[in-house]
């Protein structure tokens, strides 16, 4: 179903990392280039070592579960003035497939997300029994669910276990959106990563795909949903302006200020003030204060280089 405002729809992504501290700049690129309200990232390799600072990506929260171990590890970056609550549905499961589980208000809707990741070893059928037990824990306290992540069922073969990965979304009347491949190797492409909706009235459009280069060999998934989240509050900064700014215009004026003032003064502190407030109003002269609205955090990484590179593009 077509969305008549696109503008303030939700979106979401997934992404199979492959470790995220290597890629983090390239994640936080594609968060506020593609204006994702919502990442979910998988195989985050995270240790309990790994600050929060360390993965932090402005105006965002970051949910992690880290295996413990080496690999694997879960998490989603939602934006900071989202409401959520973590919801724990694996306790009294002895050995669990990776998944979290989040309940976020949007405005009237209750909106839970699962991110799940179920490696290549771990029984398909446990998983997907544990699966659909998450599920129905969280279908009376939602209004609306989605789950994305990595199951390792390629979703391209026509097999028992996809046909046991279909009827238990049918169970639910549940649907992936997810229909190209978006894992790819060297000889092969296969649809492992999911995105799935309680209603498939929830998709607008269709989901779409972005290469993350070197970083993965799987693709950032992510699509819009047909729920209304207000826009990101902008920023307001405040920064010299140096675009007109004249430096033999100002060495001059430099050189014709009234310095005798400072000389002559005998109090160190009305020095300190006297020479301050003759600095300021210089700069006030040549380079006035201006204000600025920002949604978009600043990219360090955005290099002089790169703008060039891009302009040749």
């Amino acid at each position: 179903m077509a969305s008549t405002n696109l503008e303030n729809n939700l979106r979401i992504g997934h992404i199979n990392v492959r470790s995220l501290i290597p890629s983090l700049n390239e994640i936080n690129s594609s968060i506020y280039n593609l204006k994702l309200d919502i990442l979910g990232v998988t195989e985050s390799w995270l240790t309990e070592q790994v600050s929060e600072q360390e993965v932090k990506i402005n105006n965002f929260k970051f949910y992690r579960v880290d295996r413990g171990s080496r690999g694997g590890g879960i998490g989603v970056y939602v934006r900071s003035d989202i409401t959520v609550v973590e919801i724990d549905v694996t306790k009294d499961q002895r050995e669990i497939f990776e998944q979290q589980w989040l309940i976020l208000k949007i405005g009237k809707i209750k909106l839970g997300l699962g991110i799940i990741y179920r490696p290549p070893r771990f029984n398909v059928m446990t998983a997907l029994r544990q699966l659909e037990e998450s599920i129905a824990n969280l279908i009376p306290v939602t209004d609306e669910l989605i789950i994305m992540g990595d199951i390792n069922i390629n979703l391209l073969r026509h097999t028992n276990i996809t046909n046991q990965f279909n009827n238990l979304l049918d169970t639910f009347n549940f649907k992936q959106v997810v229909i190209n491949p978006a894992r790819y190797s060297r000889d092969t492409a296969s649809l492992i990563d999911v995105i799935i909706m309680s209603d498939d009235h929830l998709l607008s459009g269709s989901a779409h795909h972005q290469d993350l280069h070197q970083h993965s060999d799987h693709q950032l998934i992510h699509c819009s949903i047909n729920i209304k989240i207000s826009a990101v509050r902008p920023i307001v900064i405040k920064y010299r302006n140096f675009i007109h700014f004249d430096i033999y215009s100002f060495k001059q004026d430099l050189i014709n200020f009234p310095w005798w003032q400072v000389v002559d003064c005998d109090n160190v502190n009305q020095k300190t003030a006297i020479l301050s407030d003759m600095i300021l109003t210089l700069f006030d002269s040549h380079a006035p204060i201006c204000e600025k609205k920002v949604t978009s955090p600043p990219s360090p990484w955005f290099t002089d280089a790169l703008r060039a590179m891009k302009n040749i593009i």
